[in-house]
């Protein structure tokens, strides 16, 4: 016997309903997730990157090696005239944020913006502050050259 058609009503079909307003706006919601998402993310990597060269010193391109080798003689020359500095250049370091370093002796009295003066050869350092033009601090400094 053969079989016969099945009737329109005992067969199943897959039907896919065509997109509606609901689900466009929910994947013009993950479309505007994800570009708000890549935002933060960008905006985080700058933020980053940008605190990275001022840790490293690099945030002003246009300060060269002689520019800063010059302001770290001036800043020494200022702090000569009120003490007796080693005839050696300085590695100068300015004090970002003073709360960070209270626990330490060497840096009681500092504040944001001053200036340290470190002599390596001669083992000493020195705080200076130029907005008042007066040393607040100096002493002698431990280099380890070599970790044991």
């Amino acid at each position: 016997m053969p079989k016969s058609m099945p009737k329109k009503e005992d067969v199943d079909v897959f039907y896919t309903p065509a997109k509606s307003a609901k689900s466009s706006s929910k994947s013009g919601k993950v479309i505007a997730i994800r570009l708000v998402a890549v935002a933060v993310i960008a905006v985080l990597a700058f933020v980053c990157i940008r605190q990275y060269l001022a840790v490293r010193g690099l945030r002003n391109p246009d300060k060269s090696a002689s520019q800063a080798h010059q302001e770290a003689q001036d800043v020494k020359a200022k702090a000569a005239r009120l003490i007796q500095l080693p005839d050696e250049d300085a590695t100068i370091a300015t004090v970002q944020d003073a709360s960070k370093l209270s626990g330490q002796d060497f840096f009681v009295n500092a504040q944001d913006g001053d200036r340290v003066l470190i002599f390596s050869e001669a083992k000493k350092a020195v705080i200076y502050r130029e907005s008042a033009d007066l040393i607040i601090n100096s002493g002698p400094i431990v280099i380890n050259s070599a970790l044991e």
